[in-house]
């Protein structure tokens, strides 16, 4: 990427694990991991490369077949079972790709790779998800490719594209339907509006990609598809938008800030928590002001999980996220014990609240629950009456 540098792909001094504090040592990267070992190495995205590490490849690449080092004040030559290929996306795709210069692609051996055309995606989805059937995945495949090509014409989908409609989506919905529909009552038409008309930036565009779907499925699933505001229902284990549901955990306390569950949010709900059904990323989009991050906080309130809010910007370093070393001090443990100490009488308070004091006391001190009694009570009623 943009951020790799030399050090990623050839090593740097490192902390040497179960050794004292301060303890540092050499560690190969994988570039000079696998010229050390003689193996092959893909250099991915390669157009997204900084120029100072294609220069610094060059010495490897060229006739001269070396490396140096100068943390190690070493040469490493390339064995002969050494080999380099790279990979990279059209310049059109954007995302800081840039051109080559012909003097560095002139060493590569350049091939091009085709898309998967309609019988290579078949194929695929039929080694993978067989139970749903040839003729259902043919229809799949169909929509995602007259999808995928309408909007390479242009037809609609000015507003937020470029678009890519592949294979993956055609995995997600295939994953979808063996998650929470039964056979044979397959039902793809469930799961449209949370798979790709969600992805449109316009009510516009998202009815011309319902017609084309009615236009390439056809049958009775296209003609029974569900209402496009979904329904919603909240209960005490429970949150339903739609055909997406999610189990409900205890309520954090203090509760948070209240927040309106609005009709315009029942239908990117309804996408999220699919996609955190099914363990997906999600990106949300919109205008700034639009409800992103409130429609987020409201879907882990719903369902009871803790939420982190990191902001990033231009600025932000990987160090912000995952964590670095840091000078210890006394003050701050004291500080997160007294955290964990909290959160622990946080859950106990609400399982009180929810279970009762008297049931939860006895499960501490191993003592018959309300419950455990009425049963022992109902059977010692069946024995005398037998």
């Amino acid at each position: 990427s943009e951020q790799t540098d030399l050090m990623d792909l050839l090593g740097s001094d490192l902390p040497v694990e179960g050794a004292p504090p301060g303890t540092y040592a050499w560690q190969d990267g994988p570039f000079l991991a696998a010229l050390r070992s003689g193996h092959w190495v893909i250099l991915d995205e390669l157009n997204l490369a900084p120029q100072a590490v294609l220069e610094g490849l060059n010495s490897c690449l060229d006739h001269r077949a070396t490396v140096y080092v100068p943390e190690l004040a070493a040469s490493f030559e390339c064995p002969p079972s050494f080999r380099v290929f790279g990979c990279q996306n059209p310049l059109q795709q954007g995302g800081g790709r840039k051109g080559l210069p012909k003097s560095f692609l002139n060493r590569f051996t350049q091939v091009w790779m085709e898309e998967l055309d309609a019988a290579d995606m078949r194929a695929i989805a039929g080694s993978l998800f067989a139970a749903l059937g040839a003729p259902l995945l043919e229809q799949l495949v169909g929509f995602v490719r007259a999808l995928q090509a309408a909007l390479a014409r242009r037809e609609f989908g000015a507003a937020g594209g470029p678009w890519d409609f592949n294979l993956r989506d055609v995995f997600r919905w295939c994953e979808l339907m063996l998650a929470l529909q039964a056979p044979p009552h397959w039902r793809p038409g469930a799961f449209l509006d949370a798979l790709f008309l969600q992805r449109f930036r316009s009510e516009s565009d998202r009815k011309a990609a319902l017609r084309l779907y009615r236009e390439s499925m056809g049958g009775c699933d296209a003609a029974q598809l569900p209402p496009l505001q979904p329904h919603f229902a909240v209960s005490s284990r429970w949150v339903q938008v739609g055909c997406a549901w999610l189990p409900r955990a205890a309520a954090q306390l203090p509760p948070p800030p209240p927040l309106q569950l609005l009709h315009g949010m029942l239908r990117p709900l309804q996408a999220l928590i699919l996609g955190v059904r099914m363990g997906w990323m999600c990106v949300v989009s919109g205008e700034g002001g639009a409800g992103k991050s409130s429609s987020l906080r409201l879907l882990a309130q719903l369902s009871g999980a803790r939420l982190e809010e990191t902001v990033l910007s231009t600025a932000t370093d990987t160090t912000e996220l995952l964590g670095c070393f840091e000078q210890t001090e006394l003050s701050r443990l004291q500080l997160e014990t007294l955290q964990e100490a909290d959160e622990l009488g946080r859950s106990l308070i609400s399982q009180l609240a929810v279970v009762g004091v008297s049931e939860v006391s006895r499960k501490c001190l191993g003592q018959p629950t309300d419950r455990g009694r009425s049963r022992r009570g109902q059977r010692g009623v069946g024995r005398r009456a037998a």
